[in-house]
């Protein structure tokens, strides 16, 4: 982009990724709700000014540290597999364990096997070899009905697709997970009270309960769906790009509420193609590589290399988990 300005073009960057901005601008328009809040020289505007005017309040500081891990291993997968047929890129012999409290990041291009171990420990695909169990108890899906859910929660990786009912209004989409145990007849203004307060809590705009779900942004969709997932207690939280398209704002939220529930003792897998995300706050990085795991590495020594080189599958040596 610098090379194209340089030659006397005009380049316009959209993005809400303050480093890419500060990379490249040489002026910065912030625009909040249709309306332009900010104009002028991109050197006269701290990082911290510019997240202000995008999103309308100073951003809440990052978590700290990620939180202690207890010893006892709380997820474990061991030697896990699944179809072909269930998914583009299949995982073959992946074995790794969670700890209690862990946020495991697990690191790779897209397209190398994180979509079939997600859906896997989540009951949406079936486990063909190996196993995962949660507590000791396992996650596979048997044939005749999928693992309980009630310990697992997940954002998937397109939630318009794979985590709402787009015709469907936000306060039921918010209730999917309790439909079969419901009345015949649902009490509609105690379901939309309870959508209403956690629509407010995390900031899913338009607040509207009898909204369709279709009729939110892709940033909205993933607040609605980190809502729902993230406002129950689950065991385990399977989160996929859980941060993709959301202003700085609210994806400091979405890593808030995961640090909370590994504080609670939760077992936190955290996919994610931002490498800065993972390295900053995951206990330890997996690598996924056509579908195998090409190893683990402890936070304290894992670098961008590293983790790139691995991703890409030219590693020097595989390391163990």
């Amino acid at each position: 982009m610098r090379e194209l300005a340089d030659q006397g073009k005009a380049v316009v960057l959209i993005t809400h990724k303050i480093a890419d901005v500060t990379a490249c601008a040489d002026r910065i328009a912030v625009m909040r709700r249709g309306r332009l809040i900010d104009e002028g020289r991109l050197g006269d505007r701290s990082p911290a000014a510019i997240v202000t005017a995008m999103v309308g309040q100073a951003v809440p500081p990052e978590p700290a540290d990620p939180p202690p891990v207890a010893p006892k291993p709380l997820l474990q997968v061991a030697g896990l597999a699944t179809s072909p047929s269930d998914s583009a890129c299949p995982v073959n012999g992946v074995s790794f364990a969670v700890g209690s409290g862990e946020i495991l990041g697990i690191a790779g291009v897209m397209g190398n096997g994180q979509t079939a171990l997600a859906e896997a420990l989540t009951g949406l695909v079936r486990i063909v070899a190996g196993d995962a169990t949660l507590d000791g108890i396992s996650l596979a899906w048997t044939g005749e009905k999928a693992p309980h859910s009630d310990a697992v929660a997940y954002i998937p990786e397109r939630p318009i697709d794979n985590a709402v009912v787009a015709d469907l209004d936000l306060a039921v989409n918010l209730d999917l997970r309790h439909l079969a145990r419901q009345d015949f007849f649902p009490r509609d203004g105690d379901r939309n009270a309870r959508a209403a307060a956690l629509l407010s809590r995390y900031d899913v705009r338009p607040p509207n309960p009898v909204l369709p779900a279709r009729a939110l942004s892709g940033g909205n969709l993933q607040k609605l769906v980190v809502a729902r997932e993230l406002s129950r207690t689950p065991q385990l939280v399977v989160a996929c790009y859980p941060t993709m398209g959301l202003d700085v704002s609210a994806a400091a939220a979405v890593r808030r509420y995961m640090f909370e529930h590994a504080a609670r003792g939760a077992a936190v897998m955290w996919f994610s193609e931002d490498l800065d995300d993972l390295l900053a706050y995951a206990h330890r990085i997996a690598v996924l590589h056509g579908g195998r795991c090409a190893g683990i590495v402890p936070r304290a020594e894992a670098t961008r290399d590293l983790i790139g080189r691995m991703m890409t599958g030219i590693a020097g040596e595989t390391l163990a988990a």
